[in-house]
């Protein structure tokens, strides 16, 4: 059970004088809320703080950067504007709403976030912050759905950030460039270059954010060892020969008297008195 703040009693609203105010502990909740969890879970250092990017919420911008410092910058700027709305989407995101995947006809319910049209998803955000590259197959709307997004962000006057990974840069071959929309980007954002800070993400980090070492050490504890091998037994046992069985020879039947022709019957073998049941003998 989750303890109760001390200041609002849990109520999420404090009074000062004669006003309510929003508690701190309801706006933790609401800016966590807010962030997907791989930036929730991300590792902010003090040298994200100090990087020129995060003076830039009212630009557009295209940041390099490796994911595990993508992440952090995207978890302290949300932290450092706590009144502003930011939202996290992706290119890939983009194309489905741009297809309508996401509206309420092709769900049928409430369930999850609902956007009828890109103008749901693109128009509310103060600073919107769009993953490159996520998009992991070739689609033929996409490169249109994210021009589109673009710049109806811009036509409105509303900062765009774009993220493209240090490791995997959104370029020529990505499922979402087209020239155009390359074009608009070099001629409207200013390209930001970050250094990398935090190492990349290796499989134990993964592992554990997901519940997998417990797992993968219970595993090992219930797991028997096996026994080294003795003398007798690392000594390999021969080989074992099948024995070559004799092919089957088809021999030809009592009443063949000669070589057969194509169509089976033999060439010296004399006609049937009989007559043919076409025309002969009726």
């Amino acid at each position: 059970m989750a303890a109760t703040c001390r200041t609002c009693s849990g109520s999420g609203v404090v009074e000062i004088g004669e006003r309510m105010i929003e508690c701190e502990c309801a706006l933790v909740r609401r800016m966590a809320a807010s962030m997907p969890a791989y930036v929730r879970r991300a590792d902010v250092r003090k040298e994200h703080l100090d990087l020129p990017i995060m003076g830039m919420t009212r630009r557009n911008a295209l940041v390099v950067a490796s994911w595990q410092d993508m992440k952090a910058v995207v978890k302290a700027v949300i932290i450092a504007n706590q009144r502003m709305f930011i939202k996290v989407t992706s290119d890939r995101e983009i194309r489905d709403v741009y297809v309508g995947s996401k509206s309420r006809a092709a769900r049928g319910d409430d369930e999850g976030q609902i956007y009828n049209s890109l103008e749901d998803l693109m128009d509310p955000p103060a600073l919107m912050v769009v993953r490159m590259n996520e998009l992991s197959y070739k689609n033929k709307a996409a490169p249109g759905a994210l021009e589109e997004a673009i710049c109806y962000r811009m036509d409105r006057e509303k900062p765009t950030w774009l993220f493209s990974d240090l490791d995997k840069p959104f370029s020529l071959g990505s499922h979402a460039w087209s020239e155009s929309v390359a074009e608009v980007i070099r001629s409207n954002f200013v390209t930001v270059r970050l250094a990398r800070i935090l190492p990349p993400a290796s499989f134990d980090q993964e592992a554990e954010s997901v519940g997998l070492t417990g797992v993968t050490s219970a595993q090992s504890r219930d797991t028997p060892t096996a026994e080294p091998a003795t003398a007798a037994e690392s000594i390999p046992e021969p080989e074992r020969v099948e024995p070559v069985r004799p092919k089957k020879v088809i021999r030809p039947s009592e009443d063949d008297e000669g070589p057969l022709s194509k169509y089976g019957a033999g060439l010296s073998k004399k006609p049937s008195s009989k007559g043919s049941s076409f025309g002969r003998g009726r």
